[in-house]
Parts: C-alpha cells; structure tokens; sequence
C-alpha cells in the first residue's frame, strides 16, 4: 500500500446554493451510521447534541429526500439511521476525496521540504 501524503486536500461540496457538505458533516453522517444515534455521533465528535442536531437539519434540507431519519422513542425505540441517499452521499465524497488526494499525490508531496 502507498505511503499516505503528510499533506491531504480538504474538499467542499457546494449544492446548487443550497448549502456545502464538507469533511465535518461527512464525519457526523458516518458517525450516525455507525452508532445508529445522532446524540452518540455528537458525543462520539466531542460535539453538542443541539449542534449535532442543527448540521443534521441542515443536511436534511439541502436535497429533497432527508440524509438521516429519526425515530423518536428514547433509549428503548429512538435513534436515527442514514438514508440510502445519505449512505450514497457519504460514500461519493469520501471516494471523490480519496481519488483526488491519489491523482495530486505528486503535488501535494511537493508541499513539503526533501527530507536530506
């Protein structure tokens, strides 16, 4: 496997003037789907709960079919899964981010001093 570059590209998608998802809102995505709860992705980012939860509408509202669905039900019933579609968009971006940082491998290296 290829060393990783000491220098990564950080990507920003910008919807149609609808809002941007970037490398903090893929994170919570995929932290949503992994613990199937947006309380335990937030705390998982050492971040808000109320936070969490205004990224999570946001998200929501820059497509027309929702990225993350809530069940409400506490510990027992509650909790919150991503959609197909958020699934699909989390997994595009991370592929775009991965394809670009290995087709600038030789640029970005060049950022950093040889080390002689």
């Amino acid at each position: 496997m290829p060393e990783q570059p000491k220098v990564r590209i950080w990507i920003k998608l910008e919807l149609a003037g609808k809002g941007e998802i970037g490398p903090g809102k893929i994170t919570l995505l995929r932290r949503i789907g992994e613990h199937g709860s947006i309380s335990a992705a937030a705390r998982s980012m050492d971040m808000s709960y109320r936070r969490a939860w205004q990224l999570v509408n946001e998200l929501n509202h820059l497509v027309d079919v929702p990225l993350v669905e809530t069940h409400v039900g506490g510990s027992s019933r509650g909790g919150a899964r991503l959609t197909v579609l958020g699934k699909c968009i989390t997994d595009r971006y991370e592929a775009i981010a991965q394809r670009s940082t290995t087709a600038c491998r030789e640029l970005l290296t060049s950022f950093l001093p040889d080390d002689d």
